[in-house]
């Protein structure tokens, strides 16, 4: 689904559009998936009292390295997690402009996070990402969270920013397949996001932002053949032979699909790297059934 330029400006206006502008073209947001690790204990020792947490916090996976080493912003941020003070670790601009366009009651107030003004807003004790959630009725079948991640992206599609998408954890098949079983907010981001990419590019322009895909923290070209790596959930599994894609029909296939080339010309590689890379092609071609 495009964007639609003109969607949120009256919420941008509300704000301050001109500071509102500059918030997002100094912001980078990290995009992705929730990984298999306990790599939020990391995030917890670094950030130290500014991340009081309970047991059960959930797990932003790879994204956790790069927001440390950069200080980026993640979506999660913008809901935020029980028990914790994450919340005020977001742009509050950025943050007061999702509070008025998700239409949230009352004034924003910094200090409280994205979830309670949510769960006071919908009177329900039904978490913003569940899929049960009242809020589906007022977003047009979104949950909040999905919401949320599409307000964001508006934001720098209008004005400016980045958006890195950090694409290993992933699971392709809930990305590509329209007949999925199950789409979650990533798999959503990315149906989005992936429909500005062109073949044999790893940045792209988003409107007056951009889109940059990662993989495990480092800037790719992503390809059809990185997807099928790791195309269904296996548990507490990623890139292993029970992730591959495994009698995929193309006829089932997004259009999306096709904005990325089957694979990275192995010409110059050497060694292990143009090894690995001939594998990869020799496990795609025993991926489809038609």
């Amino acid at each position: 689904m495009r964007i639609n330029r003109s969607e949120f400006l009256g919420a941008a206006l509300r704000v301050n559009s001109h500071k509102l502008a500059e918030a997002f073209r100094n912001r980078t947001f990290i995009y992705g998936t929730t990984g298999n690790g306990s790599i939020v204990g990391e995030f917890i020792k670094k950030m130290g009292s500014k991340a009081k947490v309970e047991l059960n916090i959930y797990d932003p996976g790879r994204r956790i390295n790069e927001y440390i080493k950069n200080n980026h912003q993640m979506m999660d941020l913008y809901y935020g997690q029980a028990g914790t003070s994450l919340h005020e670790l977001r742009d509050p601009i950025i943050a007061e402009f999702v509070h008025y366009t998700m239409k949230f009651q009352g004034t924003f107030d910094a200090n409280t996070s994205g979830r309670e003004s949510y769960l006071k807003s919908f009177y329900t004790k039904i978490e913003g990402w569940d899929k049960s959630t009242p809020s589906k009725d007022t977003y047009n079948g979104l949950t909040a969270t999905q919401e949320m991640s599409r307000i964001i992206r508006w934001g720098v599609y209008m004005y400016g920013g980045t958006i890195i998408f950090e694409g290993k954890d992933v699971f392709y098949s809930q990305v590509f397949d329209r007949n999925a079983p199950r789409v979650g907010d990533t798999d959503l981001e990315a149906r989005e996001l992936f429909e500005y990419f062109t073949p044999n590019k790893s940045n792209v322009s988003f409107g007056k932002g951009s889109v940059i895909f990662h993989w495990e923290g480092r800037e790719i070209v992503p390809t059809q053949s990185h997807f099928l790596e790791n195309w269904v959930w296996a548990p507490n599994q990623t890139h292993s032979f029970k992730n591959h894609g495994k009698n995929i029909d193309r006829n089932s296939l997004l259009p999306i699909w096709n904005n990325f080339l089957p694979r990275n010309s192995h010409n110059g590689l050497r060694g292990q790297k143009k090894f690995r890379e001939l594998a990869r092609l020799q496990i795609q071609k025993n991926m489809f059934l038609n």
